[in-house]
Formats: C-alpha cells, sequence, structure tokens
C-alpha cells in the first residue's frame, strides 16, 4: 500500500466519506449521498420499539456479580424477538455475562444503577462471527454486543457496560508500542494476525477463509451494529473496551445520543462508524 494513510487524508481533508479501499465487502455497499446536516437531523429513522418489558430475572438472571448470565440474558432477548419486539430489561446490581447478540426489534435496557460486567476470556466470544476490524472483514471474535442484518435495535437507559479491558486482560494483545504500559506477553501479539488479514484482504481471499478468532489475538470490539437499520444507543456509559467502544458498518439510521465513553487503552476509540448513512452523534462524552 502506499504512504496515503487514513490519519494523512484525514489532515488534508480529503477523506468523505471513509470508504476502505482494500475490504473487499461481500455485501452491496451503501450508496453514497451527499446530505447537509440539518438533512441527516431531520430524516435519520429512530427504531421502532415496543415497550413490552421482558426482565431478564425473570429468565434466571441474577444480579450478584458472581453468576454467568449470558444464557439467561440470550433467553429474554430471544421471547422478546419471538414475541414482536420488547424490551429486556435489567434490575439494579452486576449482571456478569459474555456475548450478547441483539435481534430486531429489541431493546437492551440497562437503568441506571445497572452494570453489565464483561467477560475477558477470550474462548466466551467464540463461534467466530462476520465482523469487520480495521476496515478489513474477517471471521473473528464476537464483539461484546453484536447485532448483524437486523432492524430497530437498541441500547438505552443510563447504567454501565463494562468491557472489564485492563493491563492484565485484553490490552497486552495490543502486543509492543511506544505508550505501553500494560503488561505484554510476546507469545499474545496481534501483529501477524494483522499483517495476514491485510494481505488476504488485498488479495481478495474470501471472507469465510479469513478466520482470526482463536489466539489470533486481534481484540474484539466492544458494540458492533453490522448492516442494520434503525439503531439506537442512549443514555449508557461503556467503558474499559478491549478494543474500539462502538462500531456501526454498512448501517443506516444511527442515533448515538447522550453516551459516555471511557476507555484508556489501546485503539480505545469513541464511536467510529464506518460505511453508513444517516448517523447522528449528539451529547456525547
Amino acid at each position: 500500500m502506499s504512504g496515503l494513510t487514513r490519519r494523512n487524508l484525514l489532515k488534508a481533508g480529503a477523506l468523505a466519506p471513509l470508504v476502505p479501499a482494500c475490504s473487499f465487502a461481500t455485501q452491496q455497499p451503501l450508496p453514497v449521498t451527499t446530505m447537509s446536516a440539518d438533512d441527516i437531523l431531520q430524516q435519520t429513522q429512530l427504531p421502532k420499539l415496543s415497550q413490552r418489558d421482558f426482565f431478564v430475572d425473570d429468565f434466571g438472571a441474577i444480579a450478584d456479580g458472581e453468576t454467568d448470565n449470558t444464557a439467561a440474558i440470550g433467553r429474554a432477548i430471544a421471547a422478546a424477538s419471538a414475541a414482536g419486539g420488547g424490551r429486556v430489561t435489567f434490575a439494579a446490581g452486576q449482571y456478569n455475562t459474555a456475548a450478547i447478540h441483539l435481534k430486531s426489534r429489541v431493546e437492551l435496557h440497562v437503568p441506571a444503577g445497572t452494570e453489565l460486567s464483561f467477560s475477558t476470556v477470550a474462548d466466551d466470544y467464540l463461534p467466530a462471527v462476520f465482523t469487520r476490524w480495521e476496515g478489513m472483514e474477517m471471521m473473528g471474535l464476537s464483539p461484546l454486543v453484536y447485532a448483524f442484518d437486523e432492524s430497530d435495535v437498541a441500547i438505552t437507559g443510563g447504567g454501565v457496560l463494562n468491557g472489564n479491558a485492563n493491563d492484565d486482560t485484553w490490552w497486552p494483545w495490543k502486543g509492543p508500542h511506544k505508550e505501553a504500559h500494560w503488561r505484554i506477553n510476546p507469545a499474545e501479539d496481534q501483529k501477524a494476525a494483522r499483517i495476514a488479514l491485510f494481505d488476504m484482504a488485498e488479495k481478495g481471499l474470501p471472507v469465510s477463509q479469513r478466520i482470526f478468532a482463536k489466539e489470533s489475538y486481534l481484540r474484539p470490539v466492544f458494540v458492533q451494529f453490522y448492516q442494520c437499520q434503525r439503531v439506537l444507543v442512549e443514555g449508557v456509559t461503556i467503558k474499559n473496551a478491549p478494543f474500539w467502544l462502538l462500531h456501526p458498518v454498512l448501517s443506516e439510521d444511527v442515533t448515538v445520543r447522550d453516551v459516555t465513553f471511557s476507555s484508556h487503552g489501546p485503539n480505545s476509540d469513541g464511536c467510529d462508524p464506518e460505511s453508513c448513512n444517516r448517523v447522528v452523534i449528539e451529547k456525547c462524552s
């Protein structure tokens, strides 16, 4: 590749919109449109959501900071989806969980006083899912919260989603870095997999063959909406992410409002919309 990096193009003001040139997307790209900020605000649609509550505690979840609630949360989401939509709601307390996969017409409601505390064990984010990593499509570890090809999905409330990444978990996979203060294990370094992924993408290898899950050390995104329609993230705090915090990809009508992003590890981007149409980000920290 040439010296035209994403950062240099941004500095030159030449990158609007950003579309990865070497991702070889398997989906049809969204049409490129030119809209004013006012047009985007007026035309961006919010998800159509049901106010019917599905309390995770009714499906076996326990907010004790010890119980693995992954299956219980999955049952609540499945029930809400089967009912035509609903709000999966948590009580106050700490709910431990691994990957959460959202479905159409489902709102994940995390009220103030509630924390979703995510596992830092890589095996808990298998099997591999279709995802993007630095613009490259691959089969990788599931994002901590993930929706693929869904519509009318939301994460709301005043609570906290905690990825628990720190100097001992997830962040060391970045490998040696001039600003590294986390504890490096030379055997766990993303560099080799990153080079291989970019090489496969440039050669156009099918995504099904770009498998970078277990022991590849490519950290998962925290929240990813992939090829979704009408998305809302509002009011929550998202912190201590393995990698990027919020990553809408190939999605339309995305609203991110009153969200606090807090993560101080490597590549802790707050919100990276990629190849999306109609995105509104407002009143965020």
